[in-house]
């Protein structure tokens, strides 16, 4: 059976999807965001060490060559700060203010040009400033202050800060007096350009500060760096969610549709009783007046009808036949007590399964069927099957026919029984198949096997049964053969009780 999702369950199945590409696409970014600001937070670490060892590194020498109170600039103190800056890494030199506003520097002499001193007074045009603070500098290098020197260093030295450089990463220092974070001074990039963004236009900040000295490193990204970062990471992601989000699809659909499928169906109809009763008449062939009902079962639920060729197989595979028979009968019984106009000998045929016959189930029919009122004649109706070849099932078919419930050989002659065979059954119908039913106008092979059934059940003493009439003229085929009962679309379809009332109401008129 081709099964077709409803609206609602196709819309909670984009809905579940959805939810599941989000979850796993958020978690996973969360995840490799963590990772990624771990990873440069572990850096800015590494960073903050080497970066506390060149603060260290000049406060020392600012130390040492204040320490030998050279106030003038002169060729001796020229030479004190050559020894002092002699062999540490990164220093590119010293400069010394004194008091007349005269400059001097370790990398140069005392004679050199004007302009050279200009360009080194650029570093220290900055008065009243801590000592220990970084100074705003030249595109070339920036300066460390200690009182009337200044450590400079060349701007890309920032280079080696970089522990694995990135295209898009920006190291940043950052004064930071008396140990809150200041205005941002510099902002280097692995070409060593100065690159300087106001730090709230940068989508993500991982900073860290010194404990000993006055100044923090952070690393500054913007959305578009963050992206470029990740672009790979970010592509296998969404890969990923979308696998994750297709098998979600396809488990819950497949659920979804288990639900749907006749078995579950049936085990849900069974646990809720979904099944019920509705009720075909038999008819007297001679008189054409209804002298009975055959109870018939059907289901229904949210997902539309059963047909009885679907559920009855699978409520025998399920083993539950006959919990399925008990209930489709305490529920007709309920109805048929309703009716008053259905008198004692009102005659009332129902279904039971072959299995049930031979595990002796059907011992139970007596009290089910005693709940009603009028004094009905019972039919139960079974099919022709392996079961009753057994022994158990006649033994069992024996001692029911001493109770007022009469056997009826269901669908007779597509089966099993012969003659020695229905005497054995302790039968008191045969039902004959629709199929020899539609054939008695074409005068087929098939169509004669009727008369010889007829014949069968004369010799039995047996009544007959015919299901499936649909035409008049079937009709008067079977009037003719003697055939006692019919039933078929020609008198009624199978109807809910009230309709089933109203038709006898009308019969009776």
């Amino acid at each position: 059976m081709n099964i077709i999702l409803r609206k609602t369950e196709q819309t909670l199945l984009k809905a579940i999807t959805a939810v599941t590409f989000f979850i796993v696409f958020s978690l996973s970014i969360s995840i490799v965001l963590f990772d990624f600001i771990t990873e440069e937070q572990d850096e800015i670490e590494q960073l903050l060490v080497f970066v506390d060892r060149i603060f260290s590194q000049s406060e020392l020498v600012a130390k040492n060559i204040r320490a030998q109170q050279l106030n003038v600039c002169n060729e001796a103190h020229i030479q004190a700060m050559q020894k002092e800056v002699l062999g540490k890494l990164y220093i590119e030199d010293l400069v010394f203010k004194d008091g007349q506003n005269h400059y001097c520097s370790a990398s140069q002499s005392f004679n050199k040009s004007e302009s050279y001193i200009q360009v080194k007074k650029q570093h220290i045009n900055v008065d009243k400033i801590d000592d220990g603070s970084i100074i705003e500098s030249n595109a070339n290098s920036f300066a460390i202050r200690y009182g009337a020197y200044s450590v400079i260093y060349p701007v890309d030295f920032a280079d080696v800060f970089l522990i694995e450089p990135r295209r898009h990463e920006t190291l940043t220092l950052q004064s930071t007096p008396q140990g809150s974070v200041g205005h941002v001074v510099k902002h280097f990039n692995i070409e060593g350009l100065d690159n300087s963004p106001d730090v709230h236009e940068r989508s993500l900040h991982i900073k860290s500060c010194s404990e000993q000295f006055n100044f923090c490193v952070a690393f500054l990204f913007t959305a578009k760096e963050i992206l470029l970062e990740l672009f790979w990471v970010i592509i296998a992601i969404t890969l990923l969610s979308l696998c994750c989000a297709y098998v979600a699809y396809r488990l819950l659909k497949q659920q979804l549709l288990i639900k749907r499928t006749v078995k579950a169906r049936v085990k849900q109809g069974l646990a809720v009783q979904g099944f019920y009763p509705v009720f075909q008449s038999i008819v007297d062939v001679k008189t054409q007046q209804i002298i009975g009902c055959e109870i018939l079962a059907r289901f229904s639920d949210e997902y539309g009808q059963l047909t009885p060729d679907e559920f009855i197989p699978v409520v025998s595979e399920l083993g539950e036949s006959w919990r399925f028979t008990q209930q489709i009968l305490n529920q007709s019984v309920v109805l048929l007590n309703e009716q008053p106009m259905l008198k004692s000998g009102f005659r009332v045929s129902f279904n039971v399964y072959a299995e049930d016959v031979a595990n002796n189930n059907i011992a139970g029919l007596a009290r089910v069927l005693s709940r009603a009122i009028a004094d009905f004649i019972w039919v139960m109706e079974i099919t022709e099957d392996k079961f009753l070849e057994q022994g158990k099932a006649q033994q069992n078919l024996k001692q029911l026919s001493t109770s007022n419930i009469q056997v009826a050989i269901d669908d007779f002659g597509t089966g099993y029984s012969n003659l020695q065979h229905l005497k054995l059954l302790y039968c008191h119908y045969l039902k004959i198949d629709r199929s020899f039913v539609l054939d008695i106008e074409e005068q087929t092979v098939r169509s004669s096997l009727l008369e010889s059934i007829v014949n069968i059940a004369q010799k039995a003493n047996l009544q007959i049964v015919a299901e499936g009439i649909e035409e008049p003229q079937q009709l008067a085929a079977l009037q003719k053969l003697q055939v006692q009962y019919a039933q078929g679309w020609l008198f009624s379809k199978p109807l809910a009780m009230a309709d089933f009332a109203r038709l006898m109401a009308t019969s009776a008129k």
